[in-house]
């Protein structure tokens, strides 16, 4: 969690404060963030296809160091690159929880939680029956 949080120092913008929040659940939920977002260091121009036939779902960014370079993200579904020039990855994870639901593709296992949560307490989407991680924390959340 402390490698989440330090996420805030280099940047205090809103984007990155909800980049934090989503990385901070995943976190709670143990949920690897790696399986969803990737970070490309050095690209330039579109993403490599060979690198991308690795992923199934995957939101994929670039730039936002340093140098003062803006941040990029994308959506990869089944190795193809579906959606790019998301200006940060709270976009991304709205554009792909629409994405999932417009196509009706179910969840991945390892982030089943986070895309629950996403679907069932942020959406209230089919909200009746929560899986009982979803409940302890919706509890946490309302006390």
């Amino acid at each position: 969690m402390n490698e989440v949080l330090m996420l805030l120092d280099q940047d205090a913008g809103v984007d990155n404060r909800r980049e934090v929040v989503i990385r901070g659940l995943m976190v709670y939920l143990s949920e690897n963030a790696e399986r969803l977002i990737t970070h490309y260091q050095h690209i330039n121009g579109d993403l490599d296809p060979d690198d991308l036939t690795h992923h199934a779902l995957k939101i994929v960014t670039e730039g936002g160091s340093a140098d003062g370079s803006p941040l990029e993200a994308g959506i990869v579904l089944e190795g193809v690159q579906v959606i790019a020039g998301l200006q940060s990855v709270p976009n991304a994870c709205v554009v792909l929880v629409g994405l999932m639901y417009a196509v009706n593709l179910s969840y991945p296992k390892p982030l089943r939680y986070t895309f629950e949560f996403f679907q069932k307490m942020l959406l209230e989407l089919h909200s009746g029956k929560l899986s009982p991680k979803i409940l302890s924390l919706k509890n946490k959340l309302l006390t």
